[in-house]
């Protein structure tokens, strides 16, 4: 059980890291090259399922490994899981204002770089990707 666990939370956390990644340099790209931008548009929706899914597989395995291996609570753990539950929560905010973003570019393409929604969605998207590789430094230092 403890190798599923153990698998189960490293492939969802993978997922989870390289999508953060992937969304923050196409974003980075977006702000300039409005290819990029009508790509980037199309795709969070796609990514945005393949990052639930992680998130889902990192929890669940997580919680696997907590039972299995008799896991000493410590400080860094409840940072961790904190952490956990404030990246979950971005992420629902950030799932709820992908159609404000999307119905901005359909209205006005060249201008939604700078709506709000754009702005708003590109900063917690950034804020969301150093939660995430904070988490990974914890779980490295624990």
């Amino acid at each position: 059980m403890t190798q599923v666990s153990a698998f189960l939370h490293f492939i969802g956390v993978g997922i989870l890291v390289g999508g953060e990644l992937l969304i923050a340099m196409i974003a980075m790209r977006a702000q300039k090259d409005d290819n990029a931008l009508t790509f980037f548009v199309g795709f969070l929706y796609r990514i945005a399922a393949f990052m639930w899914a992680g998130t889902a597989l990192s929890v669940i395995g997580g919680a696997g490994l907590i039972l299995t291996l008799d896991y000493p609570i410590s400080g860094l753990f409840i940072v961790k899981l904190v952490l956990v539950g404030v990246v979950i929560g971005i992420s629902l905010v950030m799932l709820l204002g992908l159609p404000k973003v999307r119905a901005a570019a359909a209205e006005d393409f060249s201008g939604v770089r700078k709506s709000t929604q754009f702005k708003q969605l590109d900063l917690i998207s950034r804020l969301n990707l150093l939660l995430v590789l904070g988490i990974v430094v914890i779980s490295v230092v624990m």
